[in-house]
């Protein structure tokens, strides 16, 4: 009996039923918000991965449509090889037969058999005449000369090592002479000015003449087709 007259004055009392229906709808409210933030939020992470498991099989079959495409074109391009030997051996072997045949054209008689014809004349002889085909003779390569071998004798100056002597003299400066003249100079008494002083050795080349010497030149011309 206590308990149906607490029921009755708290439905009797607005208050506190306003209280118990706006903490229903605030608990109500809660559970929807888990239920929307928490359930839907892990269905996207499922579905990425399935969207991200179709990338990558596309990718891996475009990755393979591209080796499928290259290993066509290295086949085509084997085959385009193939063909290019195949012409080049081809054209080789026409000129290896053209050469063949042509000493057996060559070999062939130049003259034609002469045909006879009778004489339109009311006389009773007959003359037969003949013709012949002029003979072509195959071209041959001939060398002409345009200016023959010869010889050309030139004269070319001959050097030799000569000792010399340069002597600081003390009244005429520096003097230059060979070491012959320096030792004929300083053997005489008294010693002439130009070789009294200090004096130093060094070799030179000295023109001694000329050398002749002769060049052969060989002759000159060109190749021509007669």
């Amino acid at each position: 009996m206590n308990k149906m007259k607490k029921v009755k004055d708290f439905v009797n009392n607005p208050k506190k039923l306003t209280a118990l229906i706006l903490s229903v709808c605030f608990v109500g409210l809660v559970a929807l918000a888990i239920v929307f933030t928490d359930g839907p939020a892990e269905a996207p992470k499922t579905t990425d991965k399935v969207t991200a498991q179709k990338k990558d099989t596309k990718k891996t079959e475009v990755k393979k449509e591209k080796a499928k495409a290259e290993e066509k074109k290295s086949e085509t391009k084997v085959d385009e090889k193939k063909e290019e030997t195949a012409k080049t051996e081809a054209k080789t072997e026409a000129k290896v037969e053209e050469k063949k045949s042509e000493p057996a054209k060559k070999s062939e008689p130049a003259h034609k058999p002469s045909v006879s014809k009778p004489s339109t004349s009311g006389s009773n002889s007959s003359a037969s005449s003949s013709t012949t085909a002029p003979t072509q003779k195959p071209k041959q390569k001939v060398w002409v000369v345009d200016k023959p071998a010869w010889t050309e004798t030139i004269q070319v100056p001959n050097y030799k090592s000569v000792l010399m002597v340069r002597v600081d003299t003390w009244t005429m400066g520096i003097q230059i002479m060979t070491y012959e003249e320096f030792t004929a100079c300083n053997a005489m008494r008294p010693i002439p000015a130009k070789c009294d002083g200090a004096w130093s050795q060094f070799t030179e080349n000295v023109q001694d003449g000329y050398l002749t010497q002769t060049i052969n030149h060989p002759e000159e011309g060109h190749w021509e087709w007669r």
